[in-house]
C-alpha cells in the first residue's frame, strides 16, 4: 500500500509539471497576438518624440550669428535701421527748407495778390502790376477782336500753380480779362534770384504775327492744367467748348503747341508762328 501512494505522487507531480508547460506556452502565443506592444527598453530612442530630450529648443533661425547668440543665452535682436533713413530725413528736412511757402490775399480760387515766402524772406505780387500787350485779344467795351491790345492782370489763379523742383522757378496762371464766355489769360514766370526775391517774365506764346516786345503774347484760353516734367512746363488749354491744347515750355520758351483734344474752336488753340 506504501508503494501504490508514492507511484500516486509520482503520477501527479508528473501531470502538474505538463500542466503548467501547457499553460507557459500559451501565454506567449497569447502575447504574440493580442496586440499589446511590450514596454520599449529604457535606453530606446525615441525620433518621433523629441521633446523626450530636455534639452532640446526650436530654432528658427540657423545662422551662425543666432545660433552663437542662442548658445550664450541672448536674444536676437532685428537689424537696426540704417542711416540711409537718417539721411532721406535730413534730406527732406532740408528739401522742406527750401520750398518756398505760398499763400494768396483773399485765400479764395481767385486772388489779386500772391505771396511768397523763402529764406526769411518775403516777396508780394499784385495781379495789376502784371501788364501784357495782348495779340488777337477781345476788346470786352466793343465786343470785337483787336490785332493788340494793353491789359493788366485781373487774378491769380492759384489752382493753376507750379514750382520747378530742379531750378525753383514759379509759374502761375494770371487771368486778364473775361468776358461773353471768353476768358484770355497768361502765364507768369517767378525766377528766383540768388540775392533774394523774384524776377518775373512772360511765358510768351506765338501766333500768327511776331511778337513786337518782351512784354508780348497771344492770350491762353482757359487754363485747366499747369505742371513741370523733367524740367518742362505743360500746359493744357481750351475754350468753351471741349477742345484742348497742351503747350509745351522750356527754360522759359515756347517749345510746341499740340492739340491733344479736337473740337470747336480748337483751330484756335495752336495759332501758327511767324519768326
Amino acid at each position: 500500500m506504501p508503494k501504490t501512494n508514492h507511484r500516486v505522487t509520482s503520477i501527479a507531480a508528473t501531470l502538474l509539471l505538463l500542466a503548467m508547460a501547457s499553460i507557459s506556452g500559451c501565454s506567449d502565443s497569447i502575447s504574440k497576438n493580442s496586440g499589446i506592444v511590450p514596454a520599449s527598453p529604457a535606453n530606446s530612442s525615441n525620433p518621433a518624440s523629441p521633446s523626450n530630450s530636455p534639452t532640446s529648443t526650436p530654432k528658427l533661425d540657423n545662422s551662425p550669428d543666432n545660433q552663437a547668440n542662442q548658445a550664450v543665452g541672448e536674444t536676437v535682436k532685428p537689424p537696426e535701421t540704417t542711416s540711409k533713413l537718417n539721411n532721406n530725413s535730413a534730406n527732406n528736412q532740408a528739401n522742406s527748407a527750401a520750398t518756398p511757402q505760398i499763400r494768396f490775399v483773399p485765400d479764395a480760387a481767385l486772388s489779386p495778390q500772391l505771396v511768397v515766402e523763402q529764406g526769411g524772406k518775403t516777396s508780394t505780387f499784385n495781379a495789376q502790376d502784371v501788364q501784357v500787350e495782348m495779340m488777337g485779344s477781345v476788346d470786352c467795351e466793343k465786343m470785337v477782336q483787336v490785332d493788340r491790345q494793353s491789359l493788366s492782370g485781373n487774378n491769380f489763379m492759384r489752382d493753376r500753380l507750379s514750382i520747378d523742383p530742379q531750378t525753383g522757378n514759379i509759374a502761375i496762371g494770371v487771368i486778364f480779362q473775361y468776358c461773353a464766355l471768353i476768358q484770355e489769360s497768361a502765364i507768369v514766370l517767378l525766377q528766383p534770384q540768388a540775392t533774394g526775391g523774384y524776377q518775373t517774365s512772360l511765358l510768351q506764346v506765338p501766333g500768327f504775327k511776331a511778337l513786337p516786345t518782351a512784354r508780348a503774347t497771344y492770350p491762353l484760353g482757359y487754363i485747366k492744367s499747369l505742371r513741370y516734367n523733367n524740367g518742362e512746363l505743360l500746359v493744357t488749354h481750351g475754350g468753351a467748348a471741349d477742345a484742348e491744347a497742351e503747350i509745351v515750355f522750356r527754360d522759359g520758351k515756347f517749345v510746341s503747341c499740340n492739340i491733344t483734344t479736337p473740337g470747336e474752336g480748337s483751330g484756335n488753340l495752336c495759332l501758327e508762328s511767324v519768326p
